[in-house]
């Protein structure tokens, strides 16, 4: 991406130095290739939970799981996931792909709009099923590490698109306690939203 700059609406909410004036769009620009990883941790056992990355072909949403199940956000605004098995009876690979609704373009993008939401139990046979996470697996640009001591039987993960500067219009679950992380660093603005689903029943150490 050439340098890009997120335009600032008229009306929303900005922090300024004390005489500054109001500027019209961000001061710095957008970050492309941009990635993010989240990586549940046990111990010293780290885990590839979830994988976001901002290209020039767009948004993907990856699992560290096996069969390399993504969700694809393309510039045109074409959506598809695609995950790779392999068959019991034959021990063939094979891959299923399925298309998804329609976006805006992502050079056209306003409003908000959620992409991606799965709840995951965090029970051991589980998580064996994500590969360690390793240093040689980045770089990434931002790393947001989850202590599976600390999180309840089950967390509930969003991720959505936003209009720079509108982040108001992100919607947040009233029952459930969230952890938030918003990445303005790239266009559209990226949301993760990660719920503890059943904060009464944590786990044990």
């Amino acid at each position: 991406m050439s340098a890009m700059k997120a335009k600032i609406p008229a009306d929303a909410s900005l922090l300024l130095e004390l005489g500054s004036a109001r500027p019209e769009e961000a001061a710095f620009d957008a970050k492309e290739p941009y990635s993010i990883a989240m990586v549940i941790t046990k111990g010293s056992t780290r885990r590839k939970f979830v994988y976001i990355n901002r290209t020039k072909s767009g948004i993907s949403i990856a699992h560290g799981c096996h069969g390399n199940f993504h969700e694809s956000y393309h510039p045109d605004g074409t959506r598809h996931w695609k995950f790779t098995g392999i068959n019991e009876e034959t021990g063939n690979e094979y891959e299923e792909v399925s298309d998804l609704s329609i976006g805006p373009p992502l050079d056209q993008f306003t409003g908000f709009l959620p992409l991606k939401a799965v709840t995951a139990v965090l029970a051991d046979d589980f998580l064996e099923n994500f590969s360690e996470f390793a240093d040689l697996d980045g770089p990434f640009d931002k790393i947001v590490y989850l202590d599976r001591g600390t999180l309840p039987k089950a967390v509930n993960y969003q991720v959505g698109l936003v209009e720079p500067f509108r982040q108001g219009l992100i919607p947040f679950h009233a029952d459930w306690p969230c952890y938030f992380q918003l990445f303005t660093h790239c266009l559209p603005w990226i949301a993760l939203s990660i719920y503890e689903e059943w904060p009464e029943i944590k786990q044990t150490k």
